[in-house]
């Protein structure tokens, strides 16, 4: 999965995922309710010389693992979770050139109508290099055009330190 941006008259690479897993598995019979996931891959974070930035954003590779429990409606179209999340990072940009966080995050992911899905969450993670939580709201509204080819609108909001930006985002997505 990957992201990229025309920003700043020219074209930036927002994100990459390398590898991500995310299993969501809501309290059913014969099921436990236990949710995890991990993500490894590249991506621009809010931070210029070490300190949270609300103008500039660097690359950092990053690797996250997350635990926590979900829960489901029967049909399975509305489920959310909470969960643990620990980050690691590491960047040029950062202080150390590297960063650890840990958090909660809770989220919700809603299947509306066939071909309508949202996904909101929310991540408090907690940065070990500037000892400050920095809140992190992610949102996305999704309709599948087919079964590999959906248009994607996200919106995002981050704040840490008194200091925030928000962006918003438009895009088509391609499942292989």
């Amino acid at each position: 999965n990957g992201n990229a941006q025309w920003r700043d008259d020219h074209l930036k690479l927002e994100h990459l995922d390398l590898l991500e897993v995310n299993s969501y598995n809501p309290i059913q019979p014969f099921k436990t309710p236990l949710t995890w996931g991990f993500n490894l891959g590249w991506r621009q974070e809010a931070v210029h010389d070490g300190v949270y930035s609300d103008e500039k954003q660097h690359g950092v590779a990053s690797f996250n693992a997350q635990v926590g429990y979900s829960l489901a409606d029967y049909e399975r179209k509305h489920i959310c979770y909470g969960q643990v999340q620990t980050y690691v990072q590491a960047g040029s940009n950062l202080d150390k050139g590297w960063r650890v966080g840990v958090g909660p995050t809770l989220g919700c992911m809603n299947q509306w109508f066939e071909k309508f899905n949202t996904v909101v969450q929310v991540e408090l993670p907690y940065w070990e290099d500037q000892n400050q939580w920095n809140l992190r709201l992610n949102t996305q509204w999704q309709y599948a055009i087919n079964s590999n080819n959906a248009i994607r609108f996200n919106w995002d909001y981050e704040k840490q330190n008194h200091l925030d930006w928000m962006k918003s985002s438009l895009g088509y997505v391609w499942f292989f």
